[in-house]
């Protein structure tokens, strides 16, 4: 009886691992895990909101009223593990007057970014980005160099064991 309980328990942890995503929090329906940085910047806002919102029940809405002197972001760390070769990411935003970059950056080992072009109705976009050899770590940027408005409603990120 014992070793069926430890079987399950193994296989249990191992179905948790296979299906856990890279992001946490990734619909925004809480925030925990999600770092903001505003730099001391006052006219800038990052919130949830529930009144425009594609997925679930919300999404995170970003104003700047003025340029930003530095960089404004949210940010995730991941950890990484040997078997990961690459991350897909999906992003569903919109920006009517704004734009933002994801960037994804590995400690000692250079970054990848993407640009988030603005648009006016919600659009779903796609990203892969390949882990460098030896990698245990990253970190998740979403940034925000200029006046304007974005609402993200949703970041998948999949673990990918295997590139093509």
């Amino acid at each position: 009886m014992k070793k069926i309980i430890s079987a399950l328990f193994v296989f249990s942890a191992f179905i948790t691992l296979a299906a856990k995503d890279a992001i946490i929090n990734g619909g925004f329906e809480k925030m925990n895990r999600w770092g903001v940085a505003l730099h001391n910047q006052d006219f800038a806002s990052i919130k949830q909101i529930t009144d425009d919102v594609q997925e679930g029940k919300n999404a995170l809405k970003f104003e700047f009223t003025q340029k930003p002197k530095v960089y404004i972001c949210i940010s995730q760390h991941i950890d990484l593990k040997p078997e990961f070769k690459a991350i897909d990411f999906k992003i569903k935003y919109k920006a009517p007057n704004g734009g933002g970059v994801l960037l994804f950056t590995f400690p000692k080992k250079g970054s990848k970014a993407f640009n988030l072009a603005p648009s006016k109705e919600w659009k779903e976009t796609n990203f892969k980005v390949d882990i460098p050899a030896n990698s245990t770590s990253g970190r998740l940027e979403i940034r925000f160099t200029k006046q304007g408005s974005m609402i993200i409603d949703a970041i998948d990120a999949k673990f990918l064991t295997e590139t093509k």
